[in-house]
């Protein structure tokens, strides 16, 4: 009996091992094809979703069978050792391999992206030795539309995984300055099943931000603020956050919005106060918090709007001392 399991468990082991080694084997050869061929002038375009299509995603998992997760463990491994010696190339063919083992787990698409539009997007930049400057910002911004493709595959796949359309969108807010389109892409996470709420109020702060679709901002940000102050009556608990009223100022007076529509005053300061009339001290260290990290570089100012909570809640401390 026991060597009847050993002659059966050879056999997955023995396809592994075949795996691994023509991996192995093809991995040099593949390489020098390829830094052969950019020599020569002649670098393979993108072709997204193609790898996909040549392999065929289901005739790769029939074969695999059971081993499938396996050879994807490995591979993944491969691919963190290729980054380890900035083998941006390599990294990408064996994250497209393993999305083409996985294509369900959003991991391996949100991961393998963030290779190319922050790892090797940053070491062109910054890094690269062998290229001129200019050279560098090309190679930068093509591997930045790299992994903008690669979400987008992967959004194909997931389409109700709110976090590749979160990692879109940052990727268009941070590498590109599109707050429209980061705008639209957090609007598709909201909508997702089982969207956490700070996706949506994103969307509003990004799209009030854009300054191409106020109207439709105010309409966001007003509903969160409407929200918002139904559980203040109800509940005397805040739930809004300082930003959503800075950016609402802002659209009001951009759209010109009359004073009787505004949003009251008392809401600016004293209605985060009210929001926390018994728990001052508590709410005091977060508040001194958030203004800190509200400070700019260059110049170092802090949002007015949070220094003036501040100043309101360390009066009410002082209010309270005072009383013997």
């Amino acid at each position: 009996m026991n060597r009847r399991w050993r002659d059966l468990s050879r056999g997955p082991a023995l396809v592994f091992l075949v795996l691994l080694v023509a991996g192995l084997v093809r991995a040099p050869l593949e390489s020098r094809l390829l830094r052969d061929l950019r020599q020569a002038g002649f670098h393979p375009p993108l072709r997204g979703s193609s790898a996909l299509q040549e392999v065929g995603v289901q005739g790769m998992m029939g074969a695999l069978g059971g081993l499938r997760y396996m050879v994807s463990t490995f591979l993944t491994l491969r691919a963190n050792f290729h980054w380890e010696f900035q083998d941006w190339e390599n990294v990408l063919q064996n994250y497209r391999l393993v999305q083409v083992l996985e294509p369900r787990n959003p991991d391996v698409w949100i991961t393998g992206a963030w290779h190319c539009h922050s790892n090797a997007w940053a070491w062109y930049l910054q890094d690269d030795p062998a290229h001129s400057e200019v050279t560098r910002r090309l190679l930068a911004r093509e591997w930045l539309e790299r992994g903008k493709e690669m979400l987008r595959q992967g959004i194909e796949w997931n389409p109700e995984n709110p976090w590749i359309w979160r990692d879109l969108a940052n990727l268009y807010r941070e590498r590109e300055g599109n707050l429209c389109e980061a705008a639209e892409c957090y609007r598709r996470a909201s909508l997702t099943p089982g969207a956490p709420d700070f996706l949506h109020r994103i969307y509003g702060y990004l799209l009030a931000q854009c300054g191409e679709h106020d109207e439709e901002a105010m309409k966001v940000l007003r509903g969160i603020y409407d929200e918002g102050l139904e559980v203040l009556r109800r509940q005397r608990v805040m739930i809004w956050k300082p930003s959503l009223i800075v950016e609402m100022r802002k659209l009001e007076a951009r759209l010109g919005v009359p004073p009787e529509s505004c949003i009251p005053e008392r809401f600016d300061a004293e209605g985060f106060v009210i929001a926390t009339p018994l728990l001052p001290k508590e709410s005091l260290p977060i508040y001194e918090r958030l203004l800190e990290k509200s400070r700019g570089p260059n110049p170092p100012a802090p949002d007015p709007a949070l220094a003036t909570i501040v100043a309101r809640l360390r009066e009410q401390l002082d209010e309270k001392s005072a009383v013997p």
